[in-house]
């Protein structure tokens, strides 16, 4: 996962409320001062992004509600294995570390601002795991949970974990998809698509990829972009029942973030079925004949168990209706924040080899 996605991941709402780890808590906690809210997912690269920002009590009231205040002035101390490392702020509450980390390093991080209590946490970071795609299925599956069956291909995807250990997961699958035709230029009504704009796919291996002899390449057709997965052939994705659905409940993985753990696996290795959706591959499209190619690509993540229940939270937040609208408790989102709210967890990423699907 590059420093964009972070961003993207860390960018949670403060107003939410956010308590420690244990199964109760003490409302005072969080309806008194503000504290510092510290996000942070250390992992096997070379840039560390750390974001922070002030607390917002629950006992505001709705008049005094206001913007987060991000915390572009504080302190912020970050040690790698005990040494402490240069940070740089990059302004809107968001600061980098540039440092090289490995699987094992332990990250201890504190943040101080005036006006607020002190904030620390430490993390470890996990070991890589990485998942290779070993065989792609065409497959019809319940969309949601309520009999709206839709075409997929079924990915599986073999991993090893080790049954000694409990763990904590998470899995992404990338989609390159290339549409091509034999003029560069298609009509269809009024509107032209041609290959006249930056919006190319670029992959780590580019060299690699040709298009077929004799068609060229519709940039502004074609992408590489993560895939949003139906979970209903994975049953360590918890998928949804037709009770779960007439409850009012979902099955929603925030940033398309795809959590599980090991505690049903007994087996040194587990394949992964994960179904995403089905791109036309070739036919007609206005005029013009259209040849395209897709492949995908597996990236397993190995997670801190705080990232795994911070994830699960804001997925349980985001799954109940019946919470939303007051019948039943909504999950509080957890915290290893000493002093402090937020999280910081780390984590390792493996990325299996592109695999071409084949029609």
């Amino acid at each position: 996962m590059n420093t964009t996605n972070i961003r993207n991941i860390l960018v949670v709402a403060a107003v939410l409320t956010t308590v420690s780890c244990e199964d109760h808590f003490d409302i005072g906690k969080i309806e008194g001062e503000p504290k510092i809210v510290m996000y942070c997912m250390p992992s096997c690269s070379d840039t560390t992004i750390i974001s922070l920002a002030e607390s917002i009590p629950v006992n505001t009231k709705p008049s005094e509600l206001t913007t987060p205040h991000r915390l572009s002035d504080a302190t912020v101390t970050y040690r790698l294995n005990g040494v402490e490392q240069k940070v740089e702020s990059l302004g809107k509450g968001e600061y980098r570390v540039v440092a090289k980390h490995k699987a094992g390093d332990v990250i201890r991080i504190k943040a101080s601002h005036a006006g607020l209590p002190d904030a620390e946490a430490v993390t470890v970071i996990p070991e890589t795991v990485e998942a290779e795609i070993v065989g792609m299925t065409d497959v019809r599956a319940d969309a949601d949970g309520d009999g709206d069956f839709r075409d997929y291909v079924q990915l599986a995807a073999r991993f090893n974990d080790d049954p000694k250990t409990k763990d904590y997961y998470a899995v992404r699958v990338m989609a390159d998809y290339r549409f091509y035709c034999k003029d560069g230029i298609i009509m269809v009504g009024d509107n032209i698509f041609d290959d006249d704009n930056d919006q190319a796919p670029t992959a780590d291996d580019d060299d690699q990829v040709t298009p077929p002899k004799g068609y060229y390449l519709v940039k502004s057709q074609s992408y590489i972009r993560w895939q949003e997965l139906n979970i209903q052939n994975e049953p360590l994705l918890k998928p949804l029942t037709n009770a779960d659905s007439d409850f009012g409940f979902e099955r929603n993985f925030y940033q398309n973030f795809y959590i599980f753990d090991d505690s049903s696996l007994h087996a040194p290795s587990y394949t992964l079925h994960l179904n995403v959706p089905k791109e036309a591959t070739g036919g007609i499209w206005g005029k013009e004949d259209f040849y395209a190619t897709i492949r995908y690509k597996v990236v397993m993540y190995k997670i801190s168990e705080t990232a795994y229940r911070f994830f699960k939270g804001m997925n349980d937040l985001n799954g109940n209706d019946f919470a939303t609208y007051g019948f039943s408790q909504i999950a509080a989102t957890p915290t290893n924040v000493e002093g402090g709210l937020g999280f910081v967890g780390g984590y390792s990423s493996g990325k299996g080899q592109w695999k071409q699907y084949e029609d």
